[in-house]
């Protein structure tokens, strides 16, 4: 149970990292409008669109939120559920806050934790 928690953290992070640039898009695409995320969709506003990787098999951009579908064949409690990692506009930066529907205990953990 420890090697399997140890690689679907690894496959979740994974996961996070590959919107780290949706995320920077979304944050020049808020300051560009004055704080205001609500242009800030995909394929919009320089805001590419995503491009599905071995764990995410598609996510979303509306109004600054990014919503990510996880694969399957990561793990049980993660495969097809969602991570929606949600900007709250503060005096010089964006505020992300992660949520999801993922069960897996340890994949929670790891995605609440990255809360910044």
């Amino acid at each position: 149970p420890a090697y399997q928690d140890y690689t679907i953290k690894a496959k979740v992070g994974s996961a996070l990292s590959s919107v780290a640039s949706v995320k920077t898009s979304v944050g020049l695409c808020a300051q560009e409008a004055g704080g205001v995320l609500t242009t800030c969709d995909g394929g919009t506003n320089g805001i590419p669109a995503f491009t599905p990787t071995k764990e995410v098999s598609a996510a979303t951009i509306t109004d600054g939120v990014i919503e990510m579908t996880m694969a399957t064949g990561i793990g049980t409690g993660v495969d097809g559920l969602k991570i929606t990692l949600t900007p709250t506009a503060g005096a010089s930066n964006l505020v992300w806050k992660n949520t999801t529907t993922i069960t897996h205990v340890a994949a929670k953990a790891l995605i609440e934790k990255n809360n910044t």
